[in-house]
């Protein structure tokens, strides 16, 4: 074959195997990750809440009890893998405002299990009064929207002493109190804290794009490949 022939036949083999790589990067037009606020009860504009009305948390410096921990029970409207948490909370001086925050299923009970989706440990709540904390997700636990979930913030040292305010949106779900660690108790419904909740949906090509990147590889495949078959056998030429 002469070596022009072989250069012609090269060159479009390398373009049939770079129109390939084409393929992978339509579809990826098609998929990708997007973030949804699947629960809220803060207001709107500009995040409002309760400055006033909030939920103690406390590690023993105050009565009733020395030890105190509160959770709310949330349910997702969309489902998708935690990527962060925004909830108000403030507390005093660097030793008093030290808290966990976990979110957990729930047990047969209607309680929270004890076992934790994703915890945030020694959560500073020092930023500013009344203030909002956004806890970035490290495990990014799938959450399914319509099953129900609890938020559990508890004392993080025997110093701490935060509030966790109220919403002012009238929101109310079943609220948990605990006075030992993992050891929750009913309290019934009432006003919910103020926070958000933030999922990353992963988005699966529908079929139809699927089937569109299929085609596109056997189309642009086909005449190249014919090209080839074709010019490879063409007879060789003698000298005279």
């Amino acid at each position: 074959m002469p070596n022009t022939m072989r250069k012609s036949n090269s060159l479009k083999m390398r373009a049939w195997a770079k129109s390939l790589f084409l393929i992978p990067a339509l579809v990826a037009l098609q998929a990708g990750a997007q973030t949804y606020t699947t629960y809220n009860t803060f207001g709107e504009p500009g995040n409002i809440y309760d400055g006033g009305d909030a939920w103690l948390v406390n590690g023993g410096n105050d009565p009733p009890e020395p030890y105190v921990g509160e959770a709310v029970a949330f349910t997702p409207t969309v489902s998708g893998y935690l990527d962060q948490l925004s909830i108000a909370m403030s507390g005093g001086t660097a030793a008093s405002a030290l808290a966990n925050v976990f979110i957990e299923p729930n047990s047969s009970q209607n309680l929270p299990t004890g076992t934790y989706l994703q915890s945030f440990l020694y959560v500073s709540t020092t930023a500013d009064n009344n203030g909002i904390l956004t806890l970035t997700s490290t495990k990014n636990p799938f959450l399914q929207a319509g099953d129900p979930y609890w938020l559990c913030v508890g004392p993080a040292s025997g110093t701490t002493d935060i509030a966790v305010n109220q919403n002012s949106q009238g929101v109310q779900a079943v609220v948990a109190q605990s006075f030992s660690l993992g050891s929750w108790g009913k309290l019934g419904s009432n006003n919910t804290f103020a926070f958000d909740v933030e999922v990353e949906e992963t988005v699966v090509p529908e079929p139809s794009t699927a089937a569109l990147a299929a085609l596109g590889i056997s189309v642009l495949s086909s005449p190249l490949s014919r090209r080839f078959y074709f010019n490879s056998r063409q007879p060789r030429k003698t000298k005279a």
